[in-house]
């Protein structure tokens, strides 16, 4: 056990189908989207210990999901108040905004460290980088994510270059994707510090693959 240990609270979304119980597919069937989280404990190294999970069906008590979650992160740190907590999620506010109101400095009595999770910034970015770079779209996404990983004012930096662009009402299909990475930006970017992440040693800033238990964590 070490004092540089921490956890993470991961707000996650997966979907299933609503389907109408017959045993066979139906390709019109429409999907909701149900609720989960996770608490994963890490040791200084950014090793995985354990995960609490957490679910709700879909039109369930999201409130309650957060609370419950808020309850067991309360629980742990009155055992170990020294470790660190963050708070990593998607980028979407569903889960984010009900998370902020239950982990938080108030609450918990110490700082909480806010993050979005990594590869959901390059999955956003990655459509912009086609739109927006042409040809050299590998080369810049490759550039976008080494700068978001080794300093900290590179999600401004991006954003800047993205308003700066013409390429804003361009559509791809039915998206706008340097208008999608401009909105994205823009309500995350206090959350997109992956350089301080690596700084401090914390489990949540690197290009590592995501445990599959975990969809939205990812691990320095």
């Amino acid at each position: 056990v070490n004092d540089d240990e921490g956890f993470f609270v991961t707000p996650r979304k997966e979907f299933i189908e609503d389907g109408l119980g017959l045993g066979k597919p139906h390709a019109l069937s429409p999907f909701r989207g149900s609720l989960g989280g996770t608490v994963t404990l890490h040791d200084k190294d950014g090793k995985a210990l354990e995960t609490l999970r957490y679910g709700r069906m879909p039109q369930g008590d999201a409130e309650g999901l957060c609370q419950g979650l808020a309850g067991d992160v309360l629980e742990i740190l009155q055992k170990r108040p020294d470790v660190e907590v963050a708070l990593l999620c998607d980028g979407a506010p569903e889960m984010g905004n009900r998370l902020d109101k239950q982990l938080n400095e108030e609450e918990l009595g110490k700082p909480v460290h806010h993050l979005v999770d990594f590869y959901h910034v390059i999955e956003k970015l990655s459509p912009a980088a086609h739109v927006f770079g042409g040809d050299g779209a590998a080369a810049l996404l490759r550039s976008w994510r080494l700068r978001l990983l080794n300093q900290s004012i590179a999600a401004s930096e991006i954003l800047k270059e993205l308003r700066g662009s013409t390429r804003e009402s361009v559509r791809v299909g039915d998206t706008q994707p340097v208008h999608d990475a401009i909105t994205y930006l823009h309500n995350n970017g206090d959350r997109m510090d992956c350089a301080a992440a690596r700084k401090r040693a914390s489990p949540s800033a690197a290009g590592i693959p995501r445990p599959p238990a975990s969809p939205c964590s990812i691990s320095a």
